[in-house]
């Protein structure tokens, strides 16, 4: 059954970590619709994150907002994403393209994937379910939305280059939390959160290179997977206060070599990523999310 399952990436470093057993035991759970609770958890988003492969065959994660409502299931089978213009303006995948879509609510810390091809119909999109699952709270630091913050959507690009600039580097370097897709050929994209204490992403050869390191998590090894056997990547950064992005596409390498990570508290393994294309945009995330409390599972 896990070879149906999981593609050859995600069983490599499944069998790496030893825990091919558990994650089978998890996968039998990856279901093929959207069942009621999740089709209201993600009725209730006002934001979430897709992941998919843009025209010239990179990797982004891109955030997607609206109103309560603006993620709606459709039959038990497709999700319907009616985003804002200027957020859907930025989720470019061509139809058809296979899309990771990630709902996270920062508040009660729960997250959910809709994975499948993206359909145009009756002028929305519509993401039909091939996979849907929910994944683990761990590292998720808990935020709250302050409505009395709230400010027009209104995304302009103030920085595009191939590296990281220095006050781009610190606001990596200071983030708790951030947002990965990767890609599989035949699986698709998918996306998932990355969390843990202020400092845990390095970024190092002059902008050109980021590391974060790979704590105990659900064992699906969906990223690492996606990593292994295909190896392109976007992050997606958030200024919670602001309502900047910083997004980054390149390509990212699994390193098991303890020698590397050695120092890092918690860490299994580590990632890294080397940067293609960076961009950075203002005013793009109309909410604004203040700390409540950080994960207890923060290393």
């Amino acid at each position: 059954m896990i070879e149906r399952t999981f593609h050859e990436g995600e069983i490599d470093v499944q069998t790496c970590a030893g825990v091919r057993d558990k994650a089978a035991r998890l996968g039998a759970h990856i279901r093929h619709d959207v069942p009621p609770i999740a089709a209201e958890f993600l009725a209730q988003r006002r934001f979430a994150v897709a992941g998919a492969l843009d025209g010239a065959g990179g990797v982004w994660a891109m955030p997607l907002l609206g109103p309560r409502g603006f993620l709606s299931v459709v039959g038990g089978v497709a999700v319907r994403i009616d985003a804002t213009p200027p957020s859907r303006a930025r989720l470019v995948p061509a139809i058809g393209t296979n899309v990771g879509l990630l709902g996270i609510d920062f508040d009660t810390r729960r997250r959910m994937k809709v994975k499948g091809p993206l359909e145009s119909r009756d002028g929305s999109l519509i993401l039909r379910a091939q996979r849907v699952y929910s994944t683990c709270h761990k590292y998720i630091q808990r935020r709250s939305i302050d409505p009395s913050k709230e400010r027009e959507e209104a995304p302009r690009v103030v920085a595009e280059s191939g590296t990281l600039n220095r006050g781009q580097a610190a606001w990596i370097e200071r983030a708790d939390t951030f947002f990965v897709a990767s890609y599989h050929p035949q699986i698709g994209a998918d996306t998932q959160h990355r969390g843990g204490r202020p400092g845990f992403v390095a970024v190092s050869a002059g902008g050109s290179v980021i590391s974060f390191p790979d704590y105990v998590g659900n064992n699906l090894f969906n990223t690492l997977g996606n990593l292994t056997a295909d190896g392109r990547v976007g992050l997606l950064f958030l200024d919670f206060e602001s309502g900047g992005i910083l997004q980054v596409s390149g390509r990212g390498e699994v390193l098991w070599d303890a020698q590397s990570f050695a120092e890092i508290p918690g860490a299994r393994r580590l990632v890294r990523v080397h940067v293609a294309q960076v961009v950075e945009a203002e005013k793009a995330i109309p909410l604004s999310w203040h700390l409540v409390e950080p994960s207890p599972f923060n290393p």
